[in-house]
């Protein structure tokens, strides 16, 4: 059936009859439906008796109103409530009554894009420049937000049980489940607005634009500490975090900072000893120790080492020794080695300048580590007098020979060293084809013996999975680490190019045939380098993405 819905409008009618709507939302729980024209107002039509029901005007503190210039409509589904919310452009948000069509709220939110829950308690709330905001409906008091990427939010929405909001961003969809969305059982509060205790201590009772001073400041990398609970985190503006998941306030300490708010570039961290390093973009290098207080309190209680690399030196791995005595630092053209002791440099030594080379603590020997690059391996002492060499292998490069090598990065196994290679994928010397740009990444195993008498040696590197099933094996974006699976069997867990979370058990030696997904990391939560990420022994992960949030834990 056709209706001229703007006839029974007088005047404002005839503006309208040659304009196309701009938005346009339907509440069946209400039998209303609301239209925004351009440079109008907002016309509420009543469903059931084809009837115009009046228009919900914006007033300002001046007593002006603004008509135009609506971004985003929505009903608040409970029908009990009359409540409707629409969204300016100005950044404003106004509750209106749709029985008195009088405004119940008005608040400068800063937000365009908005939905409400299927209870009708909680409000989402994006922006063009990637802010999703979750607040109290009935307040409009912010609880939660989410800085995640500079690419806006084009639509929102929220999962049935109302605890998962619901963005689109480009071509991404993301789904949230913020721990504030955990409120008491209905028979909490005759109003519904009331927030379980063990959350609403997570957050401040101010007013929606204050924010804490961390929400600003980016997490550039993170290291998991303290029995898998906790995390250390560097930030870019030079800070060294502890995050507690458990505790309030957000969770956040700071244990120390890099002077002139340089950004932090490495972290490194051990548990046995709870020494921290870190090495901002100045080269400059912190070691503490750390201690936990029976209140679950962390303090810097000792600090090991401040001392910097020699002018155009830039650090690029840190390595701390296993007995926590020694700090091994890598540049491009040099290796240093201090001294938590007397903390001081002890040795250096002078390498020829190498695109690709990495460190590794050796699997099997923790006295030892190991130098590698593309063709030879070289043994090392963590001693006091500096890199003695204990011994050297050749490896096999027909693994690399028609690679162009960008990166090599090193991971371990129980008897072996995991070797990452990131190449510009194999050359094409076709004159009929023209070559590919694509990266790829190429993961090989290499099995380490504990005997120093290795110099005669050619090792030989070996896929690590199964060449006969390439097209099913996920490759590796990122090594994590080891973690002791069911029946105490050990698996290494990588994340893939595709950005599943995935295991693989280190029962057998390479090459290996089986894997397991274990679950999908949004692409918008990682960074366009290397991904932000930590594990410790029992399959606990930590994700950062850009700004402040910790994104997930598993």
């Amino acid at each position: 059936m056709r209706h001229h819905w703007h006839r029974d409008i007088n005047h404002i009618g005839n503006q309208i009859s040659f304009r196309a709507p701009s938005t346009v939302t339907i509440s069946t729980d209400h039998d209303l439906m609301a239209i925004v024209y351009r440079g109008t107002l907002l016309c509420l039509w009543d469903l059931e008796g084809h009837r115009h029901v009046g228009f919900c005007t914006k007033i300002l503190d001046d007593g002006s109103s603004i008509a135009n210039h609506i971004v985003s409509v929505c009903f608040n589904p409970v029908r009990d409530l009359n409540m409707l919310v629409v969204s300016y452009m100005d950044g404003y948000v106004a509750v209106f009554d749709t029985v008195s069509l009088a405004i119940k709220w008005l608040a400068k939110i800063d937000t365009q894009i908005i939905a409400v829950s299927p209870d009708g308690r909680t409000l989402a709330g994006g922006d063009s420049v990637g802010n999703l905001k979750i607040f109290d409906f009935e307040r409009l008091q912010l609880l939660y937000r989410v800085t995640l990427s500079s690419d806006g939010i084009s639509a929102l929405g929220f999962t049935g049980n109302s605890f998962r909001p619901v963005d689109i961003r480009s071509a991404v969809v993301n789904v949230w489940e913020p721990s504030v969305l955990v409120r008491k059982s209905n028979d909490a509060d005759e109003d519904g607005t009331e927030i379980s205790s063990d959350v609403a201590t997570l957050f401040d009772s101010g007013p929606a634009d204050m924010i804490p001073h961390y929400y600003n400041q980016d997490i550039v990398r993170i290291k998991a500490a303290f029995g898998e609970s906790m995390a250390i985190c560097g930030r870019l503006n030079g800070a060294v975090d502890m995050y507690d998941p458990h505790s309030g306030k957000l969770g956040f300490q700071t244990l120390y900072e890099h002077t002139g708010s340089t950004p932090v570039l490495l972290l490194d961290w051990t548990e046995k000893h709870r020494i921290v390093v870190s090495v901002d973009s100045s080269s400059r290098i912190k070691a503490m120790r750390l201690f936990l207080s029976p209140k679950n309190i962390i303090y810097a209680v000792e600090e090991l080492l401040d001392s910097e690399l020699p002018s155009r030196h830039v650090a690029n791995q840190i390595l701390i020794s296993p007995d926590g005595t020694k700090l091994l630092a890598s540049s491009t053209a040099t290796d240093f080695l201090w001294s938590f002791e007397s903390k001081s440099l002890i040795a250096s030594r002078h390498i020829e300048s190498l695109a690709n080379w990495a460190w590794v603590t050796h699997p099997l020997l923790c006295s030892q580590l190991i130098y590698f690059e593309v063709g030879k391996l070289q043994f090392h002492s963590w001693d006091a007098s500096g890199f003695s060499q204990v011994g050297e292998a050749q490896v096999d490069t027909t693994y690399v020979m028609n690679l162009g090598v960008e990166n090599v990065e090193l991971g371990t196994t129980d008897t072996a060293i995991l070797i990452k290679i990131i190449s510009q994928g194999p050359r094409n010397t076709s004159s009929s084809t023209p070559a590919r740009n694509l990266k790829e990444t190429s993961l090989y195993s290499l099995e380490i013996s504990t005997s120093p008498n290795v110099q005669s040696k050619i090792l030989q590197p070996v896929p690590f999975f199964h060449s006969e099933d390439h097209k099913m094996i996920p490759t590796p974006r990122a090594i994590l680490g080891n973690i002791l699976g069911a029946s105490d069997q050990t698996a290494l867990v990588f994340l893939s190019t595709t950005g599943w979370i995935c295991s693989v058990p280190l029962d057998n030696r390479a090459p290996h045939t089986l894997f397991q997904r274990h679950f999908f990391v949004p692409s918008a939560w990682l960074s366009t380098s290397s991904p932000i990420m930590s594990l410790r022994k029992r399959m606990f992960c930590l994700f950062g993405a850009t700004k402040w949030q910790l994104l997930g834990m598993a």
